[in-house]
Formats: structure tokens, sequence, C-alpha cells
């Protein structure tokens, strides 16, 4: 009777179920989700925070995996999938049906000069609802995603602003975090060309800015240190055939006698 009250449960109020599982830590989260059947895991788990639903997909087995997100609404599949890592969101895309493959494909891949191409999407993104001892829960699993600044989202993954991991660890354990959150100064949209905000003035307090969809839903963050980097590569890459050459020029230069770069320019 137990066990049919709890799947009666999970079946109508699998948002609620999400809400309660995000508080657990990974390992039970994951022993959780395992004891249940698909359809059950794949309501559940298109209501979790999506870095915390890839994080499950990226410690479940691959059959466990494919089996959850075949079923998973395309809705969440959007969401979710850009936050796992590119070999196995690969895997997933291709046992997709084609239509499904063809229309994720369009909505993961971005020109390689808009803003959605440079930024990350594999970090933390804490819900408004929670209290301080429920996202402290979450900081300690995901530490590898967390940074200084911490974006904040309701429960349709909609942006509602952000708060800094200092004053989440200084506050009352019951203090909710949509209290705490304050207006995020600028946000931007992923079509938005790279070049346009290399330059702007909000990397002068800030070294991210959360970046969202025509929805205001939040898709990741754009790191300033990433838009360094890539510049810097793109800069080599532009100039790598004249490094070539000057690299040619003095191995050339060191590899010959004063006598025998006579003799052959001499002989051009």
């Amino acid at each position: 009777m137990h066990n049919e009250l709890v799947h009666q449960f999970l079946k109508t109020h699998p948002q609620e179920c999400a809400r309660e599982i995000e508080n657990f830590s990974l390992d039970d989260m994951l022993f959780f989700i395992k004891q249940l059947q698909k359809k059950e895991a794949a309501d559940i788990i298109s209501f979790l925070i999506p870095s915390i639903a890839a994080v499950c997909f990226q410690n479940l087995s691959i059959e466990q995996s494919k089996e959850i997100i075949k079923i998973l609404p395309f809705n969440a599949l959007k969401k979710i999938l850009p936050r796992i890592h590119e070999e196995l969101r690969f895997t997933f895309i291709e046992m997709m049906p084609k239509n499904q493959r063809i229309a994720l494909q369009h909505i993961l891949n971005f020109s390689p000069h808009a803003i959605g191409a440079f930024m990350n999407t594999r970090v933390l993104f804490l819900p408004i609802t929670h209290n301080v001892t429920q996202s402290i829960a979450i900081i300690k699993d995901f530490s590898e995603e967390i940074d200084s600044l911490i974006f904040c989202i309701d429960n349709r993954g909609e942006l509602q602003g952000m708060v800094s991991l200092k004053d989440v660890m200084l506050s009352a354990p019951d203090q909710i975090i949509g209290d705490l959150i304050q207006e995020c100064p600028l946000v931007f949209s992923a079509d938005t060309n790279i070049q346009s905000i290399i330059m702007h003035e909000i990397w002068q307090t800030q070294s991210m800015v959360p970046v969202i969809d025509e929805h205001k839903n939040l898709l990741g963050v754009l790191e300033y240190n990433k838009i360094i980097k890539e510049i810097q590569q793109s800069l080599i890459d532009e100039h790598k055939d004249n490094i070539a050459d000057s690299l040619a020029h003095i191995m050339f230069m060191f590899s010959h006698t004063t006598e025998q770069i006579i003799n052959e320019l001499s002989e051009l």
C-alpha cells in the first residue's frame, strides 16, 4: 500500500517531487531515480533544475540515461542537453528520431559569432523557492559548477536575479533565496553578436553575465575570461601562416652558414 501511494504521488505531483529530490545528496538522488520506472523518472527529471538533471544523466549508466531521455518532453531536452558534456550530448542526440534531432541541433547550434557559441551552459542555477539550507546542500554536491555569483530561476526556468555565494553562506538557514536575490544589471541574448559586447562597461564590475532566450529562460552565462581566450586564439589562428613563415625564416637563418645563404640566394 505504501509503495502504491508513493507511485501515485510521483505520478500526480512530479514537480513537487522534483523540488524534494533536489534536496538529496547526489548519491541519494541517483539511487532514487534508479528505483523508478522510466516514465516516472522522466516526469520528475523534466522538472529538476536543468543543471542538476544534467549531472544526474552524466552519473547514470548510458543505457539508463537513454531510456529516460527517449521519453523526456522536448522543452526539457532543450534545457538539459546543453548542460551535458559534449561527447555524451552527441550520443543522446544521435539516437533521437530525425525530426527531433534536427530541431535540437538547430536550437543548440549558434552562429560562431553569436554569444550562444561562447556561453558556459554547465553552471548551476538556484531556484528562488529554496531556502539557504537546501541551497547549500546543492552547492556542496555541485561545487564544480558554482562561481562567486549564482543566477536564480523560477519553476519555469526564467531568470529572476542573482545572489552572491557569500550572501548565501552567511544568511540564516531558513532564509528563502528569492528574498536574497538582486536584479541582474544586464542580460545578453544568445543571438547577440559577440563583437558588440567585448568592450561593454559591465566587465568593469562583473566577470560573468547571464544569457537568456526569447522566453527569458536562462541558457547559461557568458564569462569575460572565456571571451578573452577565444579572441586570443582567433588572433593566433588568423596569423598562424605569418608565424609559420617567420619561424621558417628563423630556422633557415640558424641552420645555414653565411656562405650557404649567399650561395642559395644567388641561385634564386
